[in-house]
């Protein structure tokens, strides 16, 4: 039987994304709202939890350290910096209670690996920082 893993993404198209590359190793379960995780979490006991980073960094932090200490047996999880919005991606982690952080756009089996190394003890970095602003545009 697959690991349960529930993905919390507002964007869809990041969100199906992140269904698409898992869904062959992992029994996948996608909500849009942090606001009903906890609930869909208590339903269905997965082993991982993927929170998507959007625009309210302190929304999402504030949603995993309360997945975290939610139950008896939290599941691990990972914080999906799509833009770049995580300066510190150490402290965040410690702060958040966070098993793991991906850095930028994950492609091909980068997130498969990035899943597998949050059963991993302390806090995994992995991925590549987005640049933000105008400097994005030097490197064309």
């Amino acid at each position: 039987m697959k690991p349960k893993l529930v993905v919390v993404e507002r964007a869809a198209h990041r969100r199906l994304k992140m269904v698409d590359a898992l869904r062959a190793d992992f029994q996948v379960e996608s909500v849009e709202m942090l606001d009903g995780v906890l609930r869909t979490i208590r339903s269905i006991r997965p082993a991982i939890v993927l929170v998507g980073v959007g625009r309210r960094l302190q929304q999402s932090t504030r949603a995993v350290h309360q997945i975290k200490t939610d139950g008896v047996a939290p599941p691990r999880v990972g914080l999906m910096d799509w833009d770049g919005r995580i300066a510190d991606p150490a402290s965040i982690g410690r702060d958040a209670l966070a098993d793991g952080i991906f850095r930028g756009p994950p492609g091909g089996g980068e997130l498969k690996e990035f899943v597998v190394a949050l059963e991993s003890d302390g806090c995994v970095v992995m991925g590549t920082a987005q640049v933000r602003g105008w400097r994005r545009l030097l490197g064309r």
